[in-house]
Formats: structure tokens, C-alpha cells, sequence
């Protein structure tokens, strides 16, 4: 994945080691601007106005990606599978939670957050902070911390 925090060069020498990888021969223009938003926009408008899509890959949020696969802006690949299985055998043995049925064929999920826990040591002390997600559900910790949502 390239991101609009990565230079020019970076998106260079990544997009270089995938051509190698998998000895492809074409050409790979990253966009690093950001901008999630409103390519997902200009991508469904350009399905929906049956303009020649002006992306051969986008990558977003799952909202993103299923507004676009729903108004018909997304293909899918077919042998999705076996590929994954080639590229990455340990994804393939969860194949169902990376791509599950919504997205199926469409694209894949992937996690990038940090859970963190937010908490006043004047208020909880840190042996006392709950070490699961069950024990986070306690009355006890009620307005103790925060979490993202």
C-alpha cells in the first residue's frame, strides 16, 4: 500500500519491489495526495456517467469500497482466491475474515489502528486497568477511560 505520507521515492522503490516480485512489465503511477473521498466520488460518478474509469486501483475504507462496488464501479476477480493463496498462504488460511462476503473478490480488509487506552492515573491506577475487552465492559470502569471508537 502506498500513502500520502510516503515521498515520491518511497512510492518509487515499493511499486519497483511489487513489478519485481510478481515479473510485471507496466506502469504504476501512486497518487500520494490523500484525497480518499473524492476519488471514491469521481470513480462512482465516472460508473455512473459510463466514463472509462480514470483509476485501475483505488484503495479506501470498506464504506468506500462498497459504495463503489454497488454502483457497479468495482470488478471482481475471479480467481481472487488462488491468487491470495499464491501471495500470501498465511491470509488465504483466514480468507473469510480478509475478504469477507460483502467484499469477496472485490477487496480485502486490513487493520492499521492502534488500540490504545486512555486513562488518569489519578483516577484508575495502572495494575488495576482491565487487561481484556470483557473486563473493559466492568461497571467499575465506567467514565474511568477512553478508547477509539
Amino acid at each position: 500500500m502506498v500513502t500520502s505520507t510516503q515521498t515520491e521515492k518511497g512510492a518509487k522503490e515499493l511499486t519497483d519491489a511489487f513489478k519485481r516480485r510478481f515479473g510485471l512489465d507496466i506502469r504504476v503511477n501512486a497518487d500520494l495526495s490523500g484525497q480518499e473521498s473524492q476519488k471514491f466520488n469521481q470513480a462512482v460518478a465516472e460508473t455512473k456517467g459510463r466514463i472509462p474509469p480514470s483509476l485501475d486501483l483505488i484503495e479506501g475504507t470498506a464504506e468506500n469500497v462498497l459504495v463503489l462496488k454497488e454502483s457497479g464501479g468495482a470488478k471482481a476477480i475471479d480467481t481472487w482466491q488462488d491468487l491470495l493463496a499464491e501471495i500470501a498462504p498465511e491470509a488465504y488460511k483466514v480468507k473469510d475474515q480478509v475478504s469477507p462476503t460483502v467484499l469477496s473478490g472485490y477487496g480485502f480488509l486490513r487493520g492499521t489502528r492502534t488500540v490504545v487506552l486512555l486513562y488518569n492515573p489519578k483516577i484508575i491506577p495502572e495494575p488495576e486497568i482491565p487487561r481484556t475487552w470483557k473486563e473493559m465492559g466492568n461497571p467499575k470502569y465506567a467514565r474511568a477511560f477512553s478508547g477509539p471508537p
